[in-house]
């Protein structure tokens, strides 16, 4: 079985994609026998493009393993580099919310056709039902209905959880249903944030989703980590957040990862020249050991 990580955070720019594909690249140098894949599900297909891949040359997606119920996601595996694969997205995963809402009327129309047709023989057991009871009655027959919005996932990874060692998903800038279904399957989450004023109401919100998504539908859910990345330690704001970040995590028991990720322009434009992630193409440089700094500490604590 695959040990499978989200990298989810719902703000945009903070260093998911950079994140998935540079841990990808260091399992692969320390563990070069491993198998990894990257699992993208944000539509932007960075991911794809740390590979030096054109994600809109792409004919199947994630989006199709979310929409079509004959797609499995090994369907849409590409491999992108030695021991390495990645199944891509591209903008076709924008719209994967609005082309969910006809599939999802259409089940919530089923489901109330078929409610109502329990009580056709004896329609007036159903007006003498209270509020309460209709209600209760109602959400027992619309629990799939939540299953299929907020677990997408759930029955398609059998395969590919056999054939990787490292499944890391890479998520979309929310916490809707797209994240939510990749909280559903995974084992584990890391939490990047870049610190800035708002970086704690932030972390409170998406806890609180991880919380809902742990008591609802995987109870295994662990929480890796809180990951600082983009940090400048010569800007003061930024100490000051990941101090308060810090804090935050130790009293509420959430392990607050030290392999910090700094800021780095340089090897931003080098992975988009190179077309690969820069832990597969300079392990010396002070941003690159950061991420192998991460794969240790992440190891350490039984996450890869």
């Amino acid at each position: 079985m695959a040990k499978k990580i989200g990298i989810v955070q719902h703000k945009g720019g903070v260093g998911k994609t950079t994140t998935a594909v540079n841990l990808a690249g260091a399992i692969h140098i320390k563990e070069p026998n491993s198998k990894v894949l990257v699992y993208e599900q944000d539509g932007q297909g960075n991911a794809a493009r740390s590979f030096g891949k054109n994600p809109s040359d792409y004919e199947n997606t994630a989006y199709d393993v979310i929409m079509d119920k004959q797609v499995r996601p090994e369907d849409v595996v590409n491999n992108v580099y030695p021991g390495i694969d990645i199944i891509p997205a591209n903008k076709d995963m924008n719209f994967v919310e609005f082309d969910m809402l006809t599939d999802f009327f259409e089940k919530q129309t089923d489901q109330f056709f078929s409610f109502i047709q329990k009580y056709r023989n004896d329609p007036t057991s159903l007006t003498s039902l209270s509020k309460n009871e209709f209600s209760k009655l109602m959400e027992k027959d619309s629990t799939s209905i939540g299953n299929y919005y907020f677990n997408m996932l759930s029955n398609k990874m059998g395969v590919i959880d056999k054939k990787y060692d490292y499944i890391i998903f890479d998520t979309p800038p929310e916490m809707k249903a797209i994240t939510s279904s990749v909280l559903s399957v995974v084992d584990s989450t890391i939490i990047p944030f870049e610190p800035d004023a708002y970086t704690v109401d932030g972390l409170i919100n998406i806890l609180s989703r991880i919380k809902a998504i742990q008591n609802e539908y995987n109870p295994k859910l662990k929480i890796a980590g809180v990951l600082a990345e983009k940090v400048r330690k010569n800007v003061k704001i930024h100490s000051d957040v990941e101090l308060a970040v810090a804090k935050y995590c130790m009293s509420n028991h959430i392990t607050y990862l030290q392999s910090e990720i700094p800021n780095s322009i340089r090897f931003a434009s080098a992975t988009g020249y190179k077309g690969l992630p820069a832990t597969l193409i300079e392990q010396n440089d002070k941003f690159v050991k950061s991420y192998f700094s991460l794969y240790t500490e992440l190891k350490e604590n039984g996450t890869l």
